[in-house]
Parts: C-alpha cells; structure tokens; sequence
C-alpha cells in the first residue's frame, strides 16, 4: 500500500538497497462501510484496501466511480468516519493541481452512501493556497465538519524524487494552527485561528455547547523538539540507545466560539516525552 502512489507513499518501508527501515500506517483502521457488507484497510492515501473480514485476506482495491476525482487526488484522511445522524461515511481527501502559472491544493469534504459506496460525493471544499498540508483526521458534530490545518507541509519535491516520507514532512510551529468548520448542509465554512502551531493526530469528542461554543477534543503534538514520526523509523526503535522521544505530546480540548471567532483551550492531559499518543475519551458520544 506503501507504494500505491509513486512519488507520495513509496518508500515508507523499505530503505536503501530495500532493507526495512520505516513502516507506513498500512491498514492502520480497519472500517465497514455504510453497505454494512464491505470492509477496507485505510491509510493516509484517498484508496481504500479491501480485506475479507473472516480470514483477514485483501481483496484489491475499492474502485470509484469514473466520474469520481480520480488521479488528482495524492492525499486523504486515514480516519474516515460514520456520520452522526445519518447512515454515510464522511471523508477527507486532497486535490492537488499543478499548472503553467502555480500549484493549488483543495481540501475536499465528500460522503459516501450506502447505496453507492463507489461514489465520492462532495459535500464542500476550500483552498490551502500552494502548500499541500498534512492531515491524519477530522472533528465532526451531527452540524459541523472541523479540518485542523496543521503546523506541517509536505515537501514536493522531495515526495516528487521519490524521497521517504519521513523525510518530506516541513514543520513550521510559527505558523499557527486553523479550523475550518464547514456546515455540512450546504458547504459554507469558515476559518478560525489559534495563537499557537500544532500537529492534530486524532480527532476525539466535538458537540457544540450551549453558547454556541464548539468544543473539540484533539490529540497532538505541540511543538516537537524532533520529528514526531521518528517513530515509524525501526531502526531508530531498536537502537537501544537511542535518545529520548521529545514530542510534547497533549490531549488538548479546543473552544472555538463560532459567534466571536475566539480559540481557547485547556489540556487535559500531557506528556512531553516518550509517548505517541493518548486513547481517545468521547463522553458526549456526539461525533
């Protein structure tokens, strides 16, 4: 799965001279679709693995609809999610396009429905300018859908050459965290900005309270003395002596007042050093 996409995936887990060096988030979220019959391996790319639920065998490719976005789309979120209030799967994909006058990356919010899990239908879309972001997972309430615009880009030319990915990744912890909140009944969105950078990993609870405050708990990396995916490198994992992990890794719940646009936050939880993440607690059961 590593190697679907030339240039973008190849070379997570292989090094040089093909010696296993790193290892991807392959088939990282095993997940049944909304026809309740088809099951697929997710990853950070916008295919989906097919496997047999019984024996664990893959089964190909989940193909989508000619019409659908096609090759444009190099990226998409690992956790696809169940709709709340409806039976459709809501993902998160990138388009990227390159022309003669620049380059442009779209975020796309799409569903899938049970009567077509082969058709990606676009529910909204907004532009990230010329950088391509990285992004692993969304908020959403039964109202919302909530992009976390990360402190981290692609580097293109490096995922052009060919470069491992871990190598690709450009983090910028000046440039300050966004949410782009869409309403999910007609696309409209808009953008409300932190005073700090970060890197979201996963998305916990989102409800929106009764000031209509958005409330969003997020898993992340605050500002990294290192690479955080270091972690995915199985040599740096054997090395008996290797340093010590310093992610400044939090659970952090968000209030993001949709009336004044004002961003606060509170952690939860933290632990800078020697972690990768935290279980995900959804007390409300809303998103």
């Amino acid at each position: 799965m590593a190697d679907r996409v030339p240039g973008i995936a190849f070379g997570w887990c292989t090094g040089f001279g093909g010696t296993v060096s790193i290892c991807d988030n392959i088939g990282v979220m095993p997940y049944r679709l909304p026809d309740g019959k088809t099951f697929a391996y997710t990853t950070d790319i916008s295919d989906w693995l097919l496997f047999n639920p019984d024996d664990l065998s893959t089964q190909g490719w989940l193909e989508w609809n000619i019409e659908d976005y096609g090759k444009n789309v190099p990226t998409g979120t690992t956790h696809i999610v169940d709709d709340v209030g409806s039976p459709n799967t809501i993902g998160l994909m990138c388009i990227f396009d390159a022309g003669i006058t620049g380059t442009e990356t779209t975020m796309v919010f799409y569903k899938v429905q049970p009567d077509d899990i082969h058709n990606r239908i676009e529910i909204g879309s907004f532009s990230t300018g010329a950088d391509m972001p990285y992004f692993h997972s969304f908020g959403h309430t039964e109202d919302y859908l909530i992009f976390p615009r990360n402190s981290v880009n692609f580097n293109l030319p490096g995922m052009a050459e060919g470069k491992p990915m871990i190598d690709n990744f450009i983090f910028d912890y000046d440039n300050n965290l966004d949410f782009y909140i869409m309403n999910k009944s007609d696309g409209s969105y808009k953008k409300y900005s932190a005073d700090h950078g970060g890197v979201v990993m996963h998305s916990g609870n989102a409800y929106i309270d009764e000031n209509n405050n958005l409330i969003y708990d997020a898993e992340m990396f605050a500002r990294c003395e290192t690479n955080p995916f270091v972690f995915f490198d199985l040599n740096w994992l054997r090395n008996p002596d290797r340093s010590v992990f310093k992610v400044n890794m939090r659970m952090r719940r968000y209030t993001i007042n949709l009336d004044s646009g004002d961003v606060t936050y509170e952690d939860l939880i933290e632990k800078k050093e020697d972690t990768a993440g935290f279980i995900m607690i959804n007390p409300k059961m809303q998103g």
